[in-house]
């Protein structure tokens, strides 16, 4: 078994549909492009190579210089998926761009969300975006300098819904701070993945 890296690392996870699993495979071309992943791990990576090309802006800002041929770059955009099985669940983590390739129809709605409403004390929110629906659509999104109460952010739970929500978690395993919408999004040292998600 090799040692996983110490590095904490910035983490979106998202929980995939168990009924919607094959066309997450088949869409991505699982059985010819994964690459398993060593024990304690369950499950398989998958890289989004990109090729190198001409950003969409560099002719923008071409236009407007005096020698355009002095201003000229080349990149690369690579991503990749790491996908864990863990307690009969399968869950996705991005990095890089790869979360732009990620079908709705795949994940499940209101996986972070449920998560960091249960991980964050009332008193300890950061962040609060609702969003509501009655007489006319709106949007709001609060942000309070530090931890703050419930109570402190403009949230009428009887005609807002909350889309998602950042704060302190009650369990230092997730981290300083969580945010959860669709995705869990946590920081921590990457060594503690797979103790993580076996409590989510």
């Amino acid at each position: 078994m090799v040692p996983m890296p110490d590095q904490t690392v910035p983490l979106s996870i998202y929980l995939l549909r168990s009924d919607r699993l094959v066309s997450f495979e088949t869409a991505l071309s699982v059985g010819v492009v994964a690459q398993p992943l060593a024990p304690p791990l369950d499950g398989y990576a998958i890289a989004l190579p990109s090729a190198a090309r001409t950003p969409e802006w560099v002719p923008l800002i071409q236009s407007v210089l005096q020698s355009p041929t002095g201003f000229s770059m080349v990149g690369q955009s690579a991503a990749a998926f790491l996908v864990v099985r863990q307690g009969g669940k399968t869950f996705v983590m991005t990095f890089g761009y790869a979360w732009s390739k990620l079908d709705d129809d795949w994940l499940e709605p209101d996986f972070g969300r449920r998560i960091a409403l249960n991980l964050i004390p009332p008193d300890q929110l950061v962040e609060i975006h609702v969003e509501q629906i009655f007489a006319k659509w709106h949007i709001a999104r609060e942000r309070a300098p530090r931890a703050s109460s419930v109570q402190e952010f403009g949230v009428q739970f009887d005609r807002d819904l909350v889309a998602s929500v950042e704060g302190v978690p009650s369990n230092s395993q997730f981290g300083k701070k969580i945010r959860g919408a669709t995705s869990l999004r946590v920081e921590i040292p990457f060594s503690h993945l797979a103790d993580l998600l076996k409590d989510v």
